[in-house]
């Protein structure tokens, strides 16, 4: 019934009110995840609109904490509090943490093929390219079938002019996952024009 009043009054706009009912909420049952979640989520809504970088950095610290103390000992392998945190620490310019953080929930969470894709994303980012390729391949180890980590392995070695890499994975996509894909043939067909490979890719299915 609670959780039901703080989700009115966060759809009201009364943030404030909804932060007090769930503080109280967690009070009296620590042990439910809900409540925390919620209330980490309102409180990172309010921290955004803090102009001050000092306070706005001190208050994401305060949910980090939040997540750290209280969430993750309820359900360590909820990838999405792993992704929040690390969104925390790249605001508060940790980008280092953030990706450690990533890379305990991948050795939590052993089952999860996003949270390995979530870390090579960010990886990339930093240039780290070997430690980006690694963490995209074992997103596609972990479930062959998620095309996320094919693209972006494939788009990885795009970007590093490794073309004929490239292609075997957007391949897969196309071979095995999603035929006809119109993104990924798109990104295959460049790689073949990069490659020369301007025959192939005149009767490359998707040009027809």
């Amino acid at each position: 019934m609670r959780l039901r009043k703080a989700h009115l009054q966060e759809k009201i706009g009364d943030e404030k009110g909804a932060i007090q009912t769930l503080k109280k909420l967690t009070e009296d049952y620590p042990k439910r995840i809900s409540p925390w979640l919620d209330l980490a989520r309102i409180e990172r809504i309010q921290a955004l609109g803090i102009q001050d970088p000092t306070l706005r950095n001190m208050r994401f610290e305060d949910i980090i904490t939040l997540y750290r103390q209280h969430v993750l000992p309820l359900d360590p392998l909820k990838e999405e509090v792993y992704v929040a945190i690390d969104d925390l620490y790249n605001r508060t310019g940790q980008r280092e943490k953030g990706i450690e953080v990533l890379k305990e929930g991948v050795g939590k969470n052993p089952a999860s093929s996003y949270l390995p894709f979530y870390l090579g994303f960010q990886l990339a980012r930093e240039k780290d390219f070997n430690g980006a390729r690694k963490a995209f391949a074992l997103s596609v180890k972990r479930n062959s079938g998620f095309e996320p980590g094919w693209e972006s392995l494939g788009d990885l070695d795009a970007t590093l002019g490794n073309y004929p890499e490239a292609d075997k994975y957007y391949r897969v996509i196309l071979d095995r996952i999603h035929p006809g894909d119109p993104q990924v043939e798109g990104k295959l067909l460049k790689d073949l024009l990069s490659e020369g490979k301007t025959r192939e890719a005149i009767f490359f299915p998707g040009t027809s």
